[in-house]
Parts: structure tokens; C-alpha cells; sequence
């Protein structure tokens, strides 16, 4: 009898528990799916804020705006570069005929006038014109904000922008014309 009353006595505290050990299970696993999804929108609100650090709107040496977002569907070469930079100068002829060539992307330039030793934007535009490098396009970066956004801490440094206005590669040092097609032939196929 004492072993019946023992049974039936843990048969009903088992069977009031159950309902409660359900519940914790299923707010277990809801908690779950909610961090699961917390953590998904996290990560997309992070991508989509880096995305947007990535895009900007600088103005060219004429006082024309440039926004990179405008520019989707294009593959874009960006150059940082500085006046005081003997590699950038070296390479500034190199450029200039590669932005003056057909190509599958566009080549733009920035300067950042007033930051890590670049003149001021009055002074870079002095001498920069006088150079006649006609067929670069030229952005300043007054704020060097673009600069820090890409992480620019040497020059000069190359960023390859796919047609969806992603950087695939930022690339510091000089990178030649003959360089850059293949790089932008191979990111065309994988497009």
C-alpha cells in the first residue's frame, strides 16, 4: 500500500510539473529564436551602416557634386592620393590616361585638403591645375571623412568599388593601368 501511495504520489507531482517544465522549454527555445533574430537584424543594421560609411558626395575641383551611390551599376576605381606624395605624382600621368581610355569602370581621385600634411583646398587647386592632368576627376575631402571611412593611412591607396557600390578590395600603395584592367576584368565576371 505504502508502495502504491508512493507511486501515485510521484505519478501526480509529475504529472503537475509537466505543463511547467513544457513551458520553460518553449520559452527556452522562443528565447533562442528571438536572440537569433536580434542577432540577424543586428548584423544587417551593421552591414547596411557600413554600407552607407562607405558611400559619399564630394565635390570635384569644379564644385560638382560626385556621390558614389549614384553611380550603381558601375564598377569604380578610387585613388587616395596627396600632393606631397612622390609615388601618387609618379603615378598621376599613369592615371590620367587610363581615366581618359574607354573602360568598364570609372576612375576617380581624392584628395583630402588640409589633413595629414595635403594643402589647403585653395592651394591644391593652384597647383593642380597647372599640371593639365584633363582627364582625372578630382574629389575633395574636406573633412577626411572618406579617408577614415576607408581607412586610408598610407598613400596612396586604391579602392576597387563593384557595381553595387561595395569595396571588394582596398589596396595600399601604387598600382600601375596595366594592373587595374585585370582586376576590374575578373570582378566584371564575377558580377
Amino acid at each position: 500500500m505504502k508502495k502504491i501511495l508512493l507511486l501515485l504520489t510521484i505519478v501526480s507531482f509529475a504529472t503537475a510539473c509537466a505543463p511547467t517544465i513544457d513551458n520553460k522549454v518553449e520559452e527556452s527555445s522562443s528565447n533562442k529564436e528571438q536572440e537569433k533574430m536580434q542577432t540577424s537584424l543586428e548584423k544587417q543594421a551593421k552591414e547596411a551602416d557600413k554600407k552607407r560609411s562607405y558611400d559619399f558626395t564630394l565635390n570635384d575641383l569644379n564644385g560638382e557634386a560626385y556621390t558614389l551611390a549614384d553611380q550603381k551599376g558601375k564598377n569604380v576605381y578610387v585613388k587616395f592620393w596627396a600632393s606631397w606624395c612622390p609615388v601618387c605624382l609618379a603615378g598621376l600621368e599613369d592615371l590620367n590616361t587610363l581615366a581618359g581610355q574607354e573602360n568598364d569602370f570609372e576612375v576617380v581621385t581624392i584628395v583630402s585638403p588640409n589633413h595629414n600634411g595635403e594643402k589647403n583646398k585653395e592651394e591644391f587647386m593652384a597647383w593642380f591645375n597647372s599640371l593639365e592632368y584633363d582627364n582625372m576627376t578630382v574629389l575633395l575631402d574636406e573633412t577626411g571623412e572618406v579617408f577614415a571611412n576607408y581607412g586610408v593611412r598610407s598613400m596612396p591607396t586604391n579602392a576597387i568599388i563593384d557595381s553595387h557600390g561595395t569595396p571588394v578590395k582596398i589596396i595600399p600603395g601604387e598600382i600601375r593601368k596595366d594592373t587595374l584592367t585585370p582586376i576590374f576584368e575578373a570582378l566584371e565576371k564575377g558580377n
